[in-house]
């Protein structure tokens, strides 16, 4: 049972966390700009995800997880960021980012070596890869190579400092 002292300071912070929210929400309402923005980054987001293969397999239950943890890190981030909890959105980024990279480099089924280091980070046999491990695992694939070449985009979205929090 929690004394009286210590509920107080618990709704104390809970109002505190609705009021940021409160604001956040009144804020994004009058700067529109903002909040298109916003909203133009989780369309994207959803439409990249939606061009991203499905693996040849018998069995896409380790598939559908990993894409769906992505959408709801990111989604987290963005309630964390309305709450004032802006370094723990940079965490659920993070969370995000490293999922979709993991999942792009290793998820293709064609490739078994890649797709059992795939399986294996997911059921965590095995470490995280480095982000260089990464970059050129991505960068293997014959379809991101021409994309890559035309918008430059593991320069940016992989660049070393994004992923520093």
């Amino acid at each position: 049972m929690l004394d009286d002292d210590t509920l107080a300071i618990l709704l104390n912070f809970h109002e505190d966390v609705q009021e940021a929210y409160y604001e956040s929400v009144k804020y994004l309402k009058t700067h529109w700009n903002i909040t298109k923005r916003l909203m133009d980054h989780l369309t994207v987001f959803n439409i990249a995800l939606r061009l991203v293969p499905l693996p040849i397999l018998k069995s896409y239950a380790w598939y559908l997880p990993t894409v769906l943890l992505a959408e709801y890190e990111l989604k987290s981030s963005l309630d964390l960021c309305l709450q004032g909890f802006y370094r723990h959105a940079f965490f659920a980024l993070r969370s995000m980012l490293e999922l979709i990279s993991v999942y792009v480099a290793y998820g293709d089924s064609r490739d078994a070596s890649n797709l059992q280091k795939f399986i294996d980070w997911l059921n965590s046999s095995i470490d995280t890869p480095s982000l260089g491990e990464l970059r050129k695992a991505i960068n293997k694939i014959k379809y991101f190579q021409k994309f890559d070449a035309k918008f430059d985009i593991l320069a940016y979205f992989l660049d070393d400092h994004i992923l520093i929090v």
